[in-house]
């Protein structure tokens, strides 16, 4: 299973703005560099590109919606749609314990 580094999850929300600054924001030159890196983009083409994006702040993943429950949801009834379609053979039970908030509380210093 891959393992998301939260220096990649951070890094990603200091490129978008962060909470407070807003999407507007000038970006740290290190934020840009390390996303062009992760991403193998020009550097110069890395701010532009994030902007055209919505991203849900830290606060907006940990809750309900997403990451605390709403993501987990969305997936099983996927799931369960590519198997009545005929797309995938098996549907786990539960695949809840795979979506959580673990990474984006740690980014935020939780």
């Amino acid at each position: 299973m891959p393992t998301l580094d939260i220096r990649e999850l951070t890094v990603n929300y200091a490129v978008q703005g962060g909470h407070a600054a807003g999407p507007g924001a000038r970006q740290s030159d290190d934020a840009l560099k390390a996303m062009a890196k992760w991403t193998k983009a020009d550097p110069k083409d890395v701010l532009p590109v994030m902007r055209l994006y919505r991203f849900p702040t830290m606060a907006e993943q940990v809750s309900p919606t997403w990451l605390g429950g709403g993501a987990a949801k969305a997936m099983a009834g996927t799931a369960a749609f590519l198997k009545e379609q005929g797309r995938v053979q098996e549907v786990r039970p539960d695949d809840s314990a795979f979506v959580t908030t673990t990474c984006v509380d740690k980014a935020m210093g939780k």
